[in-house]
């Protein structure tokens, strides 16, 4: 089986984590623990980095990035997992079903909202184009979770 894990430094993605740590997948199991730093595009598939020319600041994101991946992968490599990260830039939900598909996941595990949606929202947006779009099964981790024994 192979989980694909959606992080993005939300306490709804450090309960997806621990969901994926409850489910006490077979050894075997392949997660890929990623995030998605948003890049805005406008017309012409032109970014912002581009426009600044900012290669430092990229670099700067890169390691948060990374660094944002490692709590998560730690505790799932604990879990005798098979376990690689990935940091992806662009479109969060694009980018997701992408690796989705490229990989051949079974599973997507991510919080129902993440850092930018408001209170008042019960789903992310990023989160229902996933639901939605997927051709793997999805799991949405909410606040108000039953716990798993």
């Amino acid at each position: 089986m192979k989980v694909l894990l959606v992080v993005d430094g939300s306490s709804y993605s450090d309960m997806a984590t621990e969901m994926v740590e409850a489910h006490r997948l077979r050894s075997q199991t392949e997660v890929t623990v990623m995030t998605v730093v948003p890049e805005h595009t406008f017309l012409g598939g032109i970014t912002l980095g581009k426009l600044r020319g900012a290669s430092s600041r990229k670099d700067s994101q890169q390691q948060k990035a990374l660094a944002l991946l490692q709590q998560p992968a730690q505790a799932l490599s604990a879990s005798k997992l098979k376990v690689n990260s990935l940091v992806r830039w662009g479109n969060p939900a694009e980018e997701i079903l992408k690796v989705a598909d490229e990989r051949g996941i079974s599973l997507v595990v991510m919080g129902a909202k993440g850092l930018t949606d408001p209170l008042s929202f019960r789903l992310g947006s990023v989160a229902q184009t996933v639901m939605k779009h997927a051709r793997a099964s999805v799991l949405l981790v909410r606040k108000e979770t039953a716990t798993i024994r």
